[in-house]
Formats: structure tokens, sequence, C-alpha cells
């Protein structure tokens, strides 16, 4: 539209809508014209009153001879609106509205355009004052007040000399592109004011003054700053200002800012000096970069700061709060300083950087909850100084890690020097490693120790990793209860294993492989442990509550075995206890004798195993005894899937219960005043109850004779030993003409006694099968005493077997024949059944 001259009215009843067109010249009438989200353009045109934007609408201001304008004071611009400014001009003693509650409008400075806002304009609301093209300028003399949410300033050039705030809860970017030229002029000041307040200042070149206050934050972001351009920055009532971006401080100092200091946000700082206070850390952290950090360094907890390429810091302490990291990325020492690390329990971290080095050297002192370590490749870390661990739980190592000074873990603590399989630790000549103090812990990770390990006042080393060898432990000394435990792998081959200074060595959960144990160097824990292919050096003593593993044809040499109450001996490989006397548990306490899937073990027959009996074994597992078994007290259990007995095996006092096969074979014995529960056959050997005149008793199983037994019973006056069975499974089983009885007169016997040899107390369904030689009741049986012979005669019962001495009247053979015959009778209809 040529408005040239004229002006445009408003239509009758309404106002034109600027619908993408364009007016050329002249003037709009007030209230004539209003704007829509299809934009369009006033070039060189004068718009009468105030000037409204509606929401998401456009307009573009642009000049044809004269800029346009608008007459009024005001300049509504409504949420995502936008006013382009495609001119050259000056918005003067204007007041400008931008957007809403958190919801912005535009000011678009076009290509190569300036836009100035003059001392008498103020700009507020959540503001987006910008261009993002090249060559375009904004000047601010006025004011301009960040209200509500996220607001952006910036252009190729912009420039303050006003009054920029950000207020309560908003943000404000001044500057975005790291090319833009952003200037905070001489009398200029930009504030930020207020809780959750954020100004991000990208490469400003700040001549006037920057603040912060009431809790607001200033954040110096972008990669080309200088201390220079930070000027003059005023902190004030808990205000803030973090360095995120990059500062080359090449031979210049950044100094505090007034009112407090500034913090590493992320940042990095190239070079030059930091005044004493003048930089504080934060959990963002951030890079000091050939930096002289002048006076001690602190780091709050849940900071971080890393020092490169020659960073230091000349004050004689360093203090790391909780679970703060200093990361050291660089070739150097700290030299003549103090560390301390973290509060009760709370660690803090010092992290050397991939393929660095340092090395504290022997003025140097690490104090707290120590955490020193390098978790990449080809990282070294040298101690020459004193690490005292005091509380909680702390790391030193690194792929290389050596110690030539003196590394204590004090009472309550644990440290862990060397961690990973692969780590290369060594405690070099002179060098010390103290566990001191009850809950005093060191754990050594695979260690070469060339200097002296030590334990004291209850403190324990563990020595763990699966690459130690007996040489490199060392020189270890135990005073006043302090402990060494094996708790991972050693190799012992070709080698002997002695005790060290004060003390001995404790297998806990580790394993030793080949070689020889010196006679009092080992004992055994709780916590198990294997030994494959090793001569332990005399009696073999199992603590109680212990535990150990026999493998690959490892054996003890002494004469005696004493497995404590509740331990348990794992025999897992096949061989033989040979000349042994072992004690199992104690006042019915048992221990565990546990043979491991598919191996056998042998007890010859010059071994005695005396106790209460815990006897077990996983699948395929086999005991054979060809010794002395004396189940002593308590309960014992025998748990093998397959037990042989070719020995003794006697249960001396309560039972033995029996899971699995046990077989008496030839040689073997089974005795005892006291009782088996379970299974058990009898393919050759010897039965005989009691222990002098006393009853032996088989519960809950079968009984089976399966070969030539004998079965030998002492008798005298009026008692014998006898045999009871309790609940048998099915019938009692003698088999056909197998069991031999032998009798063993102790005294002359009783005339007219009977004498019950087998017994059947509760369950079961009877006998079967007869005595050898004795087929009938009434089978005559001689046996002497002092030189006299008496005969008794064999009495058949359902659920009785006995001796009769005397003659019996005829009726009662003739009852006892019935009997006999019936019992026949059932047993030929049982086996043609």
């Amino acid at each position: 539209f040529d408005n040239t001259s004229t002006t445009i009215s408003a239509p009758t009843g309404g106002v034109y809508e600027l619908f993408g067109g364009t007016i050329n010249n002249g003037t709009v009438a007030a209230g004539a014209l209003t704007f829509t989200s299809s934009g369009g353009t006033l070039s060189g045109v004068t718009y009468t009153g105030d000037l409204t934007l509606p929401a998401s609408s456009s307009l573009t201001f642009s000049n044809n001879v004269i800029n346009s304008s608008f007459t009024g004071t005001n300049l509504t611009l409504g949420i995502y609106s936008t006013l382009n400014w495609n001119q050259n001009g000056t918005l003067s003693s204007k007041t400008i509205t931008s957007g809403s509650a958190g919801n912005y409008a535009f000011i678009n400075v076009g290509t190569g355009r300036s836009l100035t806002l003059d001392n008498a304009t103020t700009l507020t609301g959540d503001i987006y004052l910008y261009n993002g093209n090249t060559g375009g300028t904004i000047i601010n003399q006025g004011v301009i007040s960040q209200n509500s949410g996220t607001g952006y300033l910036y252009a190729p050039i912009f420039t303050n000399t006003g009054t920029i705030t950000a207020n309560a809860g908003t943000s404000l970017y001044v500057g975005y592109y790291g090319t833009d030229a952003t200037t905070n002029a001489a009398g200029g000041t930009l504030t930020a004011t207020g809780t959750s307040t954020y100004i991000y200042l990208t490469n400003i070149v700040n001549l006037g003054t920057l603040y912060a206050q009431l809790n607001g934050v200033l954040n110096f972001t972008g990669a080309s700053n200088t201390p220079a351009n930070l000027g003059t920055v005023s902190l004030a009532s808990g205000g803030r200002a973090l360095l995120s971006g990059t500062f080359d401080n090449t031979s210049t100092t950044i100094n505090a800012p007034s009112g407090g200091v500034y913090e590493l946000y992320g940042g990095t700082i190239n070079n030059g000096t930091i005044a004493a206070g003048a930089l504080a850390f934060t959990s963002s952290g951030g890079t000091l970069s050939n930096v002289s950090y002048t006076g001690d360094l602190t780091l709050p907890a849940s900071s971080s700061v890393t020092f490169t390429n020659g960073t230091l810091f000349t004050g004689a302490n360093a203090i790391l709060g909780n679970y703060s990291t200093l990361t050291w990325n660089q070739d150097g020492a700290l030299a003549g300083k103090s560390l301390t690390f973290g509060s009760a329990g709370n660690y803090a971290y010092l992290n050397v950087g991939t393929g660095r080095t340092l090395t504290l050297d022997s003025a140097t002192t690490l104090n707290g909850d120590v955490y020193v370590y390098n978790g990449n490749s080809g990282g070294t870390i040298l101690n020459q100084g004193v690490i005292n661990h005091n509380s909680g739980t702390g790391y030193l190592y690194a792929p290389i890690f050596t110690n030539s000074g003196s590394i204590t873990a004090n009472t309550g603590s644990s440290l862990y020097v060397g961690y990973y399989g692969t780590d290369v630790t060594t405690n070099a000549a002179g060098g010390t490693i103290t566990a001191t103090g009850t809950g005093a812990n060191a754990y050594l990770q695979n260690i070469h120790n060339l200097g002296t390990i030590t334990a004291q006042l209850n403190g324990a080393l563990y020595f763990q990793g699966s690459a130690n060898t007996t040489a490199q432990l060392g020189n270890v000394t135990l005073a006043s209860g302090g402990r060494a435990l094996l708790y991972g792998t050693l190799d012992n081959t070709s080698a002997t294993l002695n005790a060290p200074t004060g003390g001995l060595y404790e297998l806990y959960a580790g394993t030793i492989n080949n070689g020889t144990i010196a006679s009092g160097a080992l004992t055994f824990t709780g916590s198990g442990g294997t030994l494959s292919n090793v001569i332990y050096n005399g009696d073999f003593n199992l603590p109680a509550g212990a535990a150990v593993t026999f493998s690959n044809g490892t054996s003890f040499t002494g004469a005696n075995g004493t497995l404590g109450n509740y331990s348990t001996y794992y025999w897992y490989q096949n061989g033989t206890l040979a000349g042994k006397t072992i004690t199992s548990g104690s006042a019915g306490n048992y221990s565990n004798l546990a043979i491991g899937t598919n191996n056998t073990l042998t007890l010859d027959s010059a071994t005695t195993l005396n106790g209460t009996l815990y006897l077990s074994g996983n699948s395929g597992a086999t005991l054979i005894n060809q010794g002395t078994i004396n189940q002593t007290s308590g309960t014992g259990y025998l748990y093998v899937p397959t037990f042989t007995n070719a020995g003794i095996l006697n249960s001396q006092s309560g039972f033995l219960y029996v899971s699995g096969a046990l077989t008496n074979t030839t040689g073997g014995t089974v005795t005892g005043p006291g009782g088996f529960s379970g299974n058990i056959a009898f393919a050759g050997g010897t039965l005989a109850p009691g222990l002098t005149l006393g009853n032996l008793t088989f519960a809950n199983g079968t009984f089976a004779v399966t070969g030539p037994t004998a079965l030998n019973i002492d008798l005298g006056g009026a008692v014998s030993d006898q045999v009871i069975f309790q609940n048998p499974t099915g019938a009692v089983n003698l088999g056909a003409s197998l069991l031999t009885l032998n009798l063993n007169l102790v005294s002359a016997p009783t005339l007219n006694t009977t004498f019950d040899l087998l017994h059947i107390s509760s369950g079961g369904s009877g006998f079967s099968g007869t005595l050898v030689g004795l087929p009938l009741t009434g089978d005559p049986i001689v046996a002497s005493y002092a030189a006299t012979p008496y005969t008794f005669y064999i009495n058949y019962l359902p659920n009785d077997i006995t001796l009769v001495y005397g003659v019996p009247e005829p009726s009662t053979w003739a009852l006892l024949g019935a009997g006999l015959s019936l019992l026949a009778f059932r047993r030929r209809r049982g086996r043609h059944g």
C-alpha cells in the first residue's frame, strides 16, 4: 500500500489487520491498524499512538527515506510476538513490555542493522532482544529488566551503557555466540539479584560493573575470556560469580571479586597466577592448566578440580572435603604438603590421570579417609611420604603403585593397597605398610613386599589377588593380636611358606598351590580356603568353626589331626589318610569330614577317627574305612553316598545316622553299645554288639546280610549282648545261612535262662533267614567257659531269636517246632510266590 503523504484511518466499525502486507510511507491513524501472525511491514511509516503486537503476531519496521516509528510511549509485545527492527535507529523514551509470566516476545534486529535503546527507554518482561545474523548492533543506554522466564540479549555487537537486571527466579543470556562482541561499557551495570537468578555472560568485556546479590549468580561462559575483561565484579548477600568458560590468564593474576570469590564451575583457567582467596571450587569441576594457585588448597565437599600442565598450589596444606576430587592430570610431585582427605568415614579422591605420574615426596603427608588412585592404563603413583588412613574405607592403587614411605591403616579403618589384578603394587625396600588397632584392615592385592608389612594391636593384613607368590610376601611382622590372612591365591611352587614374625598366617578363603607349609606357619578360619598339592608339615589342627579343603594330593605329615567343634574338613581328592589319629569335635559337638564329588577317602588300618562324627559326601563320594572309627559322644552322621567298612566302626554313644549305602565287608567290624539309623548291609566281616554285655541298635532302615558274616555275642550269667531292631524297613534279613553265631562266655551261664540275642522292638515284618548251622528251633550250639562246655538251643520267634540254656519240656519243643514249621511254610510261600 502506497501511503505517501496520507493517513490510513480505521474502517467503520473496526480496524485493518496487517496480514503479510506492506505499507509504504505516510501515517497510520491511532486505532486504525492491528497485526496478525501472518506478519507484514511498515516502511517509512509513522504509526500514531502506542504500539501493541497481539500474541504470536509479528511486524517489521523498515525505513523508506525515513524510519518507521510509533508516536506513543508504550510498546506492548504479546507472548511469542515479534518486532523485526530492519532499520538503523533508536527507540527513544519508550516503555516496552515483552511477553508475560515466562512467555517471551522477540525484538529481532535485522542483518547489518543497528538498534539503540536510549537512556529514557525501559524494557521489561520476558525479553528476547537479539540479532542472530552478521553485522548487527544493539546498544542499550536505558533500563532492561528480565522479570520472568529465560531471556536473551545478544548480537554480533552488543554494548550496554545502561542498566541490565535479571530479577528473582529468572535467567538471562547476555551474549550467546562465541564470535559475539559483548561489552559492558563504562558506566554500564549488569545485575543478577534474587534467589535462582542467573546471568550468563559469554566472552564479555566488562568496563563497567557486574553485580550478583541476594543469592543471584553471574556465570562467565565462552572460550575467549581474559581476567582483564572480567573487570569490576561485585558480590553481596550470597551472590556468586561462576567461571564456566575458558580464561587466558597468561602473565597475569586473577584476583578475587569485591565481596566474595570466583568459583570454578566447569571452566578452564590457562596459565598465570590465582591470588590467595580468589577462587573456590564446585561440584561442576573445572581445570587449572599451568597455573600457580597461591596459598592453601581447599576443595569443598563434593567439589572437583583438575590440575594439568604443571599446576601447583603454593601453600603447605590441602583440604579435600567429603567426596571431593582432585584430578592430577600431569606428571609431577606434591612436595612438602599436608593433605587432609574427607572426614569421619567420608573419603575424598586424588585421581591420577591416564599415563600420568604422581609422586608424594618424603615431606608430604596424607591423612583422613584416603582415596588415591589411577584406574586407567599407564598411571604411576609413588609414595615416599606418610599416608595415614584414619577412618572409613580407603584405596591406594594404580597400574604401578610403589611405596617407599609409610602407609598406615588405623583403628576402625580399611585400606586397599592395590586393587585390580593387573596392578603392579610394590612395597619397596624401606617401605612400611601397617594395620594397627582393632578393626584396622589392610587389603594387599598381589603385593610385592621388599620392605616390612606389619599388623599390630589387633590389626589385620589381607593378602588377596590371584598372582601372589611366597617370595613376594616378604617380611611380615605380627604383634599384639595382629593377623595375616591369606585371602587370594598363593603360588608356593618349590617353596616353603614359613610363619611371619610373631605369629602365623591364616587361610581366609584363599588358595595355596604346591610346595610346603612349615610347621606352625598356617592356621585356618571360618572363611575356609584350599590347599592344593601341598605338604602341610606337622599335626593338622582345624579350629572350631573353621574350614579347609584338601585337593590334588594335599597331605599333612604329623600323626594327629584335631577337628574343632563344627569345623569342616573338605576332602576334594582321591587318597588315603595313613597312620593318623583324628579327633572330631568334643562333648557332643560334631565336626564335618566332607568328601567331594566322585572323590574317595580311604582311612588305612593304622588310622583312627574318634569323636562326634559327621562324615558327608557329595554325589559319587566314597569312604573306605580300614582303620578304626569311634563315635564317642552325641549324635553322629554317616552321610556318604558309598561307605565301605573294612575296619572297625564303633558306635560307643548315641546314634550314627546313615544316609546312603553303608556296607560292612570282609575284615570289617560293626560294634558298640550305641546305634545306627539307616540302611546297613553286611557283605562280610563281623557284627559285635555291646561293649561286654551290651546292646547295639539298628533303626529306621533295612538290615541285610548278603555275605558270610560273624555275629559275635558275649554271654555270661543271665545276660548277653543283644542286637535290637527299631522300625526296620520290611523283614530283618539274616541271609541264607550267612550269619555265623560266635559265643564268647564271659562267665558261666545261669541254668534255664533265655538269652534274647536279636530283638525287633517295634515295626518291621519279622526275621528272614537263619543262622549258619542252626536252621531249626531247638538246634544246639556249644560254648565253653573255664574249659567247661555249655549247650544252648536256638529259638526262632517272629520278633526274637533267642538262646535257651537248659532242657525245655517236650511240650515246649512241640510249640517251638510248630512255630518253626509255620515260619518255614511262610518262607516257602514267599519264595514260590
